[in-house]
């Protein structure tokens, strides 16, 4: 399948560290919820959140329940806690 200039071009902007949630141009890094993903559980005080975010969502790409899917970090990723959802 042939791909677009226009739409690789765009993939390699989306394709980053983290994605920061801006309420405006002009808000910090701190102050924005940011979404990043991995394998395996985010580990306490070892998984940082990138540009020194505040409140983190962490999607793992190998969970297997629904209580090892996503997480939250409301400091910047020294402490994670998984977020249970409904089956």
């Amino acid at each position: 399948m042939a791909v677009s200039p226009f739409s690789h071009r765009i993939r390699k902007g989306i394709a980053a560290v983290g994605v920061a949630i801006r309420g405006s141009a002009t808000e910090a890094d701190a102050s924005s919820p940011m979404i990043i993903s991995g394998s395996g559980a985010p580990v306490n005080g070892t998984t940082a959140a990138p540009n020194g975010a505040g409140t983190v969502l962490y999607i793992r790409t190998n969970g297997t329940s629904s209580d090892e899917v996503l997480y939250i970090s409301r400091d910047g990723g020294a402490n994670w806690a998984a977020a249970v959802l409904a089956s």
